[in-house]
């Protein structure tokens, strides 16, 4: 686990210093497999600078949102957000300082 979380930190210094090779790889919406067939972990990671806030809409929760939690002081934000088929494009509410 250290060694997924020493890349997370790689990965966001170079996508806020705008030097990350593959800066879609990591940013957007990405499913990681579970062990035993159940649904993906899916997670959507944005770099908004100067947010303080992230949102992920959905269609049946416009209002609220699933929020993104901080994660580098640049504004790179990530969460967790349903598993849904097909899938569909997810849509943003930013909140700025």
């Amino acid at each position: 686990m250290a060694s997924m979380l020493d890349k997370l930190r790689r990965d966001a210094e170079a996508l806020v210093q705008a030097r990350h090779p593959a800066p879609r790889s990591v940013l957007g919406y990405h499913e990681f497999p579970r062990n035993g067939g159940d649904d993906p972990v899916c997670m959507v990671r944005v770099l908004e600078p100067d947010a303080v806030a992230v949102f992920v809409l959905s269609d049946n929760d416009e209002a609220n949102g699933t929020p993104l939690a901080p994660v580098h002081p640049a504004g790179l934000f990530e969460g967790r957000v349903p598993y849904r088929r097909p899938v569909h494009p997810y849509r943003l509410r930013v909140r700025y300082r």
